[in-house]
């Protein structure tokens, strides 16, 4: 193989790059032809520094193609690119802190605009009062979630293992702690619980240049956090916002964006940009205590605890609920009611009609939203949204070749990735041919037990 004699490669990665060299071969096009080159040559820094310009394109085959070589080896933990990626997540972890301050002290300077009294006011157009029957809604739906917690940690865990570690809470829990748990644990876990000062900051893989910063919340505070999403979930449902089926709405809208005069707006690191003065002086005082007391106000960063500046990360059981109700709140702001039909939000995945993206623009960034200008499309042919790419209204999302998951052999799971993308060519009726030489090789390399 075209990389067998690159000894220092981490295996998944030198398969990898076979892989792609075969698809370069393929394609046969300028841009194929320069990224076989760059990776041949070693040339990683430049690979992942490439984009594609979907404006020099007009026929979406061909830039199905080289979006695909351009992006396919883009997330693969083992590029060798002389990165801490741990290190890369750290820093924007406290540039996005930097940020939340910088926003907080901007609110509480109180020199707001006069949209933000709009803002407010749809913000509690969306929650309405916080009742009794709201508090047994979020009882009846509380719970643990999937991944680890402070108190209970490493991957796979499940429900026992949380029912068998000593409770961690954060102070302000203290007083609701009978009333939380009640009969929800075991006759055993009456024990002294474990008080925590916070979150604890970690990663997980995002691509070849930075992990994703994550902070995993205290057993206790995740139990209730996961209840108000189910609660805030409910209120947005009555405004049109499903927020279990919204992605599939923003898939379908970004298929049409390009004919219909919409636009798709991505954010960098929304939910650590969530500046907690927002949630302060914008939310109704019952809510605002509500998911006061159930967040992290510190979190345990490189080894000591700091205030957080944002209200809460990635990792909190009701941030993506949140962060959804706030930009949807912002866009209720901008646009017309009875355009509103047009209008998609799910997390920071947002989808409005053109005309009016300069407006919300504008207010995300006096918020401290800072819109993601690599993934964000405001006209053209182009758009994405919740994972769907589309040119022209085609499909064109190419596979990524990542990391090697345990137990399954590489060339398996490249060989399925790219049967999965040739069937989407031909809406899923069958495969298209293009690539089956290099599904052929993919077969030819897969080990036989």
């Amino acid at each position: 193989m075209l990389y067998d004699l690159i000894d220092n490669l981490e295996p998944s990665f030198k398969l990898a790059l076979t892989t792609t060299h075969l698809l370069c071969e393929r394609i046969n096009s300028p841009r194929s032809l320069a990224v076989s080159l760059l990776l041949q040559y070693g040339e990683y820094g430049q690979y992942v520094d490439l984009d594609v310009d979907p404006s020099l394109y007009e026929e979406p085959e061909q830039f199905r193609l080289d979006y695909l070589v351009s992006e396919v080896l883009r997330k693969h933990p083992h590029i060798p690119l002389g990165i801490d990626r741990i290190e890369a997540a750290m820093d924007s972890f406290k540039e996005s802190e930097a940020q939340c301050k910088a926003t907080n002290d901007r609110l509480d300077s109180m020199d707001w605009p006069m949209w933000t009294h709009r803002f407010a006011r749809n913000i509690l157009k969306i929650l309405g009062p916080l009742t009794s029957d709201d508090i047994q809604f979020i009882e009846r739906r509380w719970g643990h979630g999937p991944g680890a917690t402070t108190g209970v940690a490493g991957t796979g865990t499940v429900l026992s293992d949380k029912y068998d570690k000593p409770i961690q809470l954060t102070c302000d829990l203290i007083p609701f702690y009978k009333s939380i748990v009640r009969e929800q644990w075991w006759e055993h876990h009456r024990q002294p619980i474990a008080v925590v000062e916070g979150n604890k900051f970690t990663t997980v893989p995002k691509s070849a240049k930075t992990d994703r910063g994550i902070c995993i919340e205290p057993t206790l505070n995740m139990y209730l956090q996961r209840g108000i999403g189910q609660l805030l979930r409910h209120r947005l449902r009555r405004f049109g916002i499903n927020i279990n089926k919204q992605a599939e709405v923003n898939r379908r809208l970004a298929s049409v964006a390009h004919s219909e005069e919409l636009c798709t707006i991505d954010l960098s690191a929304a939910s650590d940009s969530l500046a907690a003065k927002l949630i302060h002086h914008f939310f109704p005082e019952r809510w605002y205590h509500l998911l006061w007391i159930a967040r992290s106000h510190k979190c345990l960063f490189n080894g000591s605890y700091i205030e957080l500046e944002k209200w809460s990360s990635m990792g909190n059981g009701y941030t993506f609920e949140l962060e959804t109700l706030v930009f949807y709140a912002l866009c209720m702001t901008f646009i017309p009611a009875d355009e509103m039909h047009n209008v998609s939000v799910f997390g920071d995945d947002i989808i409005v009609p053109r005309r009016y993206a300069q407006a919300l623009i504008d207010g995300l960034d006096f918020f401290g939203f800072k819109v993601n200008k690599a993934k964000s499309y405001l006209a053209g042919n182009f758009f994405e949204s919740c994972g769907h790419d589309y040119f022209k209204g085609q499909y064109v999302r190419p596979f990524y070749l990542k990391g090697s998951k345990q137990g399954i052999p590489y060339s398996v799971q490249a060989a399925n990735k790219l049967r999965i993308y040739s069937s989407h060519v031909l809406d899923g009726f069958a495969c298209d041919d293009t690539f089956k030489d290099v599904w052929h090789f993919l077969e030819s390399v897969t080990p036989i037990h």
